[in-house]
């Protein structure tokens, strides 16, 4: 709050304020508890989690970013900690090692105004359900190996794997789901935590459910379907991504290239917030939503802006995109090389673990004459085993559909 006035900020300063005043109320409101311990504690577990996984990436922020809880920046953005998601491929290659070493060790506060990036800010708000917040003699959710030897209190010590460090197991101090008759009441507090997607995130049905799964909504069935029919004005991720644009001009390069996409077939929802019945819970609920991250700015790429002198540039390239209902991390592009006439297809899919994977139509046994062939060849056969390894770097690298076209028509 200090350095807010210190620079001027006026506006986040009111909003800090109003954020601790609101803190107020929720304790005056229903059950006193000692908000500021717990915020700290929700704070250092984080911390806790990101430096777990420096070490088991040998240091590689940028690794953390791609695969692990995110970049923690606590009591930056808002009163309560935060954690950095997801940032543009484009952010990530103008920024320098100096900045990274900076981010990593959260000394880079100016990495919240760089653009595009997505947010978690973490809050507290009422529930109906209980949840069990520590006391003050318990510092965080997640422990280290030499933290804590002995269980605490209504908590035990639960081991968890992590989803995509392999050599990486995590801590975690555990209560039961309901409050037991023989416990301290005193635990038991009608508040839960909830992360804040900043900015919201546009996400299809499959997104949704895997988040509501890892955070035990049990209404998640209910809430969407695998392929909904859309209606007319029903919202879709490409016209949420796309600013409903069907055609685009892009200069990469010498190269014009006109990019079509064709009929929306994604339905989306956007995920503003998510209440956590637990601190671990966040480590799956990142990876969910970097996934559909990758997939918008990769579907994002799509959209151009025509530049001045475009018109007199010949097209060198006619691509139509399209997507998938049924499979909604998937992208095949048909395109079409104006001077030589030659056709070539390229199947996209996000994993995962949030790799963008590229199958050229020939690797798919499909025929130059046959391009729409593509459409039907099943998501089983897309494996990692037989992705074209170089096409699926310059992907990974670039995030963008453009660029990945760029590449097929120069190599």
């Amino acid at each position: 709050m200090l350095k807010r006035l210190q620079t001027g900020d006026i506006h986040g300063f009111e909003m800090m304020v109003e954020e601790l005043a609101q803190l107020d109320r929720l304790t005056q409101t229903k059950s006193p508890v000692n908000f500021i311990h717990n915020t700290f504690a929700v704070a250092t577990t984080l911390a806790e989690i990101q430096k777990q996984e420096l070490e088991a990436l040998d240091g590689d922020i940028m690794r953390v970013l791609k695969c692990g809880s995110g970049v923690v920046l606590p009591y930056v953005r808002h009163v309560g900690p935060s954690t950095l998601y997801f940032m543009p491929a484009v952010v990530q290659h103008g920024l320098s090692d100096e900045d990274w070493a900076r981010i990593k060790s959260n000394t880079m506060h100016e990495v919240t105004q760089l653009p595009g990036c997505l947010w978690l800010d973490f809050a507290w708000e009422l529930s109906n359900k209980q949840h069990c917040f520590l006391s003050e003699q318990v510092e965080q959710y997640c422990v280290s190996a030499d933290h804590m030897a002995d269980d605490s209190g209504p908590f035990s010590v639960v081991s968890h794997q992590h989803p995509l460090i392999h050599n990486l197991e995590l801590q975690f101090l555990e209560t039961s789901d309901s409050k037991p008759q023989d416990q301290n009441a005193d635990y038991w507090i009608p508040y839960t935590l909830v992360a804040r997607v900043s900015p919201a995130l546009p996400s299809c049905a499959l997104t949704v459910r895997a988040v509501m799964a890892a955070t035990g909504q049990s209404d998640a069935s209910s809430v969407s379907q695998d392929s909904p029919r859309l209606l007319e004005d029903a919202p879709t991720l490409e016209r949420l991504v796309c600013a409903n644009t069907a055609r685009t001009v892009h200069n990469v390069g010498p190269t014009k290239m006109q990019i079509n996409m064709e009929a929306p077939q994604i339905r989306a929802w956007s995920i503003c917030r998510v209440p956590i019945a637990h601190v671990r819970e966040i480590v799956e609920v990142v990876l969910l939503l970097r996934r559909q991250a990758v997939f918008n700015e990769l579907l994002g790429s799509c959209v151009g802006i025509t530049t001045v002198d475009s018109e007199s540039m010949e097209t060198g390239a006619s691509v139509t995109v399209k997507t998938f209902a049924n499979d909604p991390f998937r992208i095949d592009m048909y395109v079409q090389a104006e001077q030589t006439g030659v056709s070539m297809g390229v199947v996209l899919r996000v994993s995962e673990d949030s790799c963008i994977l590229a199958w050229t139509h020939q690797a798919l046994g499909v025929l130059d004459s046959d391009l729409t062939d593509m459409s039907n060849i099943p998501a089983a056969s897309l494996t990692k085993a037989t992705s074209h390894a170089v096409l699926s770097k310059a992907a990974a690298i670039s995030s963008s559909i453009p660029i990945i076209v760029h590449w097929l028509l120069t190599h």
